[in-house]
Order: C-alpha cells, then structure tokens, then sequence
C-alpha cells in the first residue's frame, strides 16, 4: 500500500473502484473525492475482517487470513450504484450536491450553504417557506407526496433553495430541526 500510496494508489483505486463516477457535477469532469476515501474504505473492511478473524479465533482456536481488495472496497463504498441499477434499472450519474435519494440538497444560505432536505414534516417546511414568501409557496397537493418530491426535486429545490439563501446557515438549521427537518450546516475546509 505504501508504494501505490506514493503513486496515487488511492485515486486509481478511487477512480476503478466507481467513487469517480458519481462525485461532482453532470456537465463536468469528475472530482477526486476529499481525502483518501478509498483507502479508507478498503480500512474500513480490513478492521471487520480483522474482528471477525479474532472471534473465529476465540471460537475454534484457528488463526484467519484476511484479504481485503482496495478497488472492490472503493466498489462497496457506492453501493448506492449498483442498488440502484439493480432495483430500477438506473445508470447513476454526477448529480453535484443531490444526494441520490433525491431528498437531500445542498442550498446557499446568506453566510454559507446548508444541508436541505424535503423529508421530515412536510407541512412544516411547506408553511414555513410560505410564511416567508408570502404566497402559497408548494400549496399544491401534488407536492405533499413523497414520491412526486423526488421526482420533481429539481424544481422544489430550486425553490427550497431561493428561500433559504435569506436565513444565515445556524438559524436556518435551528429552525429547521426545532420544526423537525433534517437540515444541517455545511462546513467549508477552514471551518
């Protein structure tokens, strides 16, 4: 691992294992996922396999090899692709900050940007930001199922998003979770 370390084993293994695929916008290249995401994975699987070892160990007194495989580690570590092309079908693509659920979004806020999401009680969020608008801001029944939010994510989120850049990013996420929204602040590299 040290020598492909020293020549960015961790972004070859990053970018054959699929975490490349996914990660950054939809009309742009691909982004290097921060840190050394696919090593850690591949630490991740080698710390279970290490505690299984152990425990087969304690139970029949016999020693265990564990072999663990960086790419197929970087592999699990976007299950969300292969699940999603298994259940529907789905080629997954670069989506920028939509998670692949399509129910959480990165926003702008006034002093940075927050986690979003259209998931929790929908009615709090749908009257808080009609409150603020003043209008009937996703009054429409539509807009309370699920379903249709995801599948129309784009478009609430723009909405979500032209709403919250009024709020710093602390009080809209105290808002929000005291309304019980999971929304949460998103730190940038100095903080």
């Amino acid at each position: 691992v040290e020598h492909a370390a020293g020549c960015g084993g961790n972004l070859v293994a990053a970018a054959a294992g699929g975490m490349l695929y996914v990660n950054g916008w939809p009309d742009e290249p691909p982004l290097q996922p921060l840190g050394l995401q696919a090593y850690h994975a591949a630490g991740m699987h080698g710390a279970i396999g290490a505690l299984l070892a152990l425990r087969v160990r304690d139970r029949c007194g016999r020693g265990q090899l564990v072999d663990i495989s960086l790419q197929e580690s970087a592999l699990a570590a976007v299950e969300h692709v292969t699940g999603l092309y298994r259940e529907r079908g789905v080629v997954a693509r670069r989506a920028g900050t939509l998670h692949w659920t399509r129910s959480f979004r990165a926003v702008p806020t006034r002093d940075g940007a927050a986690l979003a999401s259209h998931m929790g009680d929908w009615d709090a969020l749908r009257d808080w930001i009609a409150a603020d608008s003043g209008g009937a801001t996703l009054r429409e029944a539509c807009w309370k199922d699920a379903e249709y939010r995801r599948q129309h994510c784009d478009e609430l989120f723009d909405a979500i998003a032209a709403w919250a850049s009024r709020y710093p990013t602390a009080e809209l996420v105290e808002q929000a979770q005291l309304r019980r929204l999971p929304f949460a602040p998103i730190a940038d590299l100095e903080q």
